[in-house]
């Protein structure tokens, strides 16, 4: 390397300055979301013109039901937290979410656009949002914990709190008539509240159900209540201070959602679909039909002769009421999409989902940012848990099954080989090498069977380990590692027809996955997180280190001196196993669901978080390329550059171009300007940069934790 000369008068000004200066600018961020997709777990819908609005547990979904047998999916916003439910007012809606650490309240968003909500406000409070309504210059909320709040939205990028009234019971919805907010409060039944004077909210009437109300719908003088114990009440409110049940509707099952529009109601009562009445005379409900909906039917909206559902399960549905006695499905919009995510496992750009209640998925990732469904297998009873891909075949472990096998040398259409039964119990895990599947088993321990011909698999082998449960399974050498339930449980399999147990490492919890690398056992330990076993001496493992999570850790994939660890409920966090004794975080990220699995591939994390598949990358991976000195990026290390540095810390220059993730400090730096490898860019930097020029320093350093490309 040539060490170029800088100009005297340069460093003259520079040892002047330098001093003056000592900070180090950067940008926080550790984990960047990419893409997401099979979303599941639609709460509720809302139409708006030729548009239907779902909140799922990912954020928004837009379709366009112009065409009611062919709606398309033209809109979508992510909300790491997950949402709620919904309310139009104009160009807006008004839409709850969850922002985490307990806090949840509602985005405003201009749909004028509906291919591109724009988030132009939002609310936050220190409570569960259950619900919103909005009228004239008002928003109101249903706080779980804390009743009503009444919020000024007259400023839609300021949304300010005027008022609150704090109900007995846990607010579960609000629906806003006249002057008066009418509130569905759990055991506490239904709440009537005089909201005209927002300076004074007062209590007028109530009706207590004696049971848990749960969602409100009020029109003319009659409110409509669900309650999840005694299902529907229909209550006169033509005095407030005084309601007075009319009658009490007994559904099939427990009615989560009520819409009501002229002489129809229509209900959502949970697995029995929707129920249809006629409320010409709102004392004497009468059923018009009931229509039956696969899985959990959450929420409803009628518009135009028809009926439009979430379900927890299975999406969106049109139903056609034009004749209401005979309702007609007329379109599903992911009907498949993902009903309890379990395991993922991704090669060469195609990503293979399994799915608890559905069976798997197969989707083309190669291009991220639009991942596209290549099939669906669907099958009666699958739990599916684990799948492992080799050589054009997919196996699959079922919780209460055992051991399916498909051919997927045609992705598009996976033909099934065959299945072999585990009784009573079925299968956790599998590992697959050559002709054996090695399998976790509950309740049995290791079981090895013999997949070469998959249409008569054969058990050849197996450890039974008298009713503790196996959870997973990885394979390292001529070494099985049973993650189990108490500790990790290790095999010799040189002989797959006779495995002998040779040790173990108990553990003050279950094990829910392992992963082994060179001398060290990677392990899910539930509430304690990630655990580091030694294992060199598979007689006699020690732990080396452990790092705590916040949540469950359920899952671990090991990628670049990283263990990436799915954490149930609190997403997934990316921890530093450079030193196996001290290994810490380095990154997380929350998911609106639990996250169950995780792979990576090419520094993209897909992690199944059960109602989802999401991509992200941890940005430590991305490379980072960047020559050492170089602090204007115009690839040469002269006086310039010395210049470019005082003139960005007397504010009146641009900062370096160069910038690298940190993961130790979960912060960016920029690297190229370290000159002396402290991990940070200060006024000693310029400094010793000057230094260097003058020959003093014979090299320039650099940051261990953002290595220049190539090191």
């Amino acid at each position: 390397m040539l060490r170029a000369k800088a100009k005297p008068a340069i460093l003259l000004i520079t040892l002047l300055i330098v001093a003056l200066f000592s900070f180090s600018p950067a940008k926080a961020q550790d984990i960047e979301y990419i893409n997401s997709t099979l979303w599941s777990q639609a709460n509720y819908i809302k139409v708006n013109g030729d548009y239907a609005y779902c909140s799922y547990t990912n954020g928004l979904k837009i379709l366009n039901i112009s065409d009611q047998s062919n709606p398309v999916l033209v809109g979508r916003l992510f909300i790491q937290h997950g949402a709620g439910d919904i309310f139009f007012d104009g160009s807006f809606a008004y839409l709850v979410a969850n922002f985490g650490n307990e806090n949840s309240g509602f985005l405003i968003l201009d749909i004028s656009n509906p291919a591109d909500p724009i988030t132009v406000g939002r609310y936050e409070t220190q409570d569960v949002v259950n619900s919103i309504c909005v009228s004239g210059n008002y928003a109101y909320t249903a706080n779980e914990s804390s009743g009503l709040q009444m919020i000024d939205i007259s400023d839609i990028s300021n949304p300010v709190l005027v008022n609150s009234y704090n109900t007995a019971g846990d607010t579960k919805d609000v629906f806003i008539y006249g002057q008066y907010a009418y509130i569905a409060d759990r055991d506490k039944g239904l709440q009537i509240i005089d909201v005209s004077n927002p300076e004074v909210l007062v209590r007028v009437g109530n009706f207590d159900t004696e049971s848990r109300s749960y969602d409100v719908f009020v029109d003319g003088d009659y409110a409509y209540m669900t309650d999840l114990g005694s299902d529907l009440f229909i209550i006169d409110v033509s005095n407030p201070m005084n309601p007075i049940l009319a009658d009490q509707y007994f559904a099939l099952d427990q009615p989560r959602d009520v819409f009501v529009m002229g002489d129809l109601a229509c209900l959502a009562i949970g697995y029995e679909g929707i129920a249809l009445l006629d409320v010409t005379d709102p004392s004497n409900p009468i059923t018009l039909a009931n229509y039956d909906i696969p899985g959990f039917t959450n929420g409803i909206f009628i518009d135009d002769g028809s009926v439009y559902t979430s379900n927890a399960t299975n999406g969106i549905q049109i139903i056609d009421i034009s004749n209401v006695s005979s309702p007609d499905l007329a379109s599903i919009h992911d009907y498949f999409g993902a009903n309890y995510l379990n395991d993922v496992y991704v090669e060469d750009g195609i990503a293979y989902i399994t799915d608890w209640v559905s069976g798997f998925q197969i989707m083309d990732v190669t291009d991220i940012y639009n991942p596209i469904s290549i099939a669906q297998v669907e099958y009666d009873w699958p739990s599916t848990r684990g799948i492992f891909i080799l050589n054009n075949r997919a196996y699959l472990s079922e919780s209460s099954y055992g051991l399916r096998i498909y051919d997927i040398s045609d992705l598009s259409n996976p033909i099934f080989l065959g299945s072999h039964l585990f009784p009573p119990t079925g299968s956790s895990d599998i590992f697959v090498r050559g002709n054996y599947a090695y399998m976790s088993v509950r309740s049995y321990g290791l079981q090895i069977v013999d997949v070469s011909d998959p249409s008569d698999m054969i058990l050849i082998g197996g450890y039974n380990l008298n009713n503790v449960d196996a959870w997973r399974i990885d394979l390292a050498g001529n070494l099985a590692y049973l993650a189990c339930q108490g500790g990790i449980n290790i095999f010799d399999i040189a002989n797959p027809s006779d495995p002998q147990f040779i040790g173990n490492y108990d553990t003050p919890t279950s094990i829910h996955d392992v992963v082994v690398s060179g001398d060290y056992a990677y392990a899910a330990v539930g509430d304690y997180g990630l655990y580091i076993i030694n294992v060199m001496e598979p007689s006699s493992p020690l732990l080396t280190g452990s790092c705590d999570t916040p949540g469950d850790a359920d899952d671990v994939f090991l990628s670049g001196g990283y263990a990436y660890v799915a954490d149930r409920g609190s997403g997934l966090h990316v921890i530093n196993i450079a030193d196996p004794y001290n290994p810490w975080i380095a990154a997380s990220f929350d998911t609106p669901g639990s996250a169950q699995g995780v792979f990576v591939e090419d520094s993209f994390a897909y992690l199944v978080d059960s109602r989802s598949l999401i991509i992200a990358q941890f940005m430590s991976l991305v490379a980072c390329s960047y020559t050492l000195g170089d602090i204007n990026g115009d690839g040469n290390i002269i006086g310039s550059d010395v210049t470019y540095g005082v003139n960005y810390f007397r504010s009146i220059g641009s900062p370096p171009p160069d910038s690298c993730w940190n993961p130790e400090q979960a912060d960016w730096n920029y690297s190229a300007a370290d000159a002396n490898g402290d991990c940070q860019f200060i006024g000693s930097d310029i400094t010793y940069l000057i230094s260097y020029f003058r020959g003093i320093h014979p090299d320039i350093g650099w940051c261990v934790q953002t290595p220049p490309a190539g090191e």
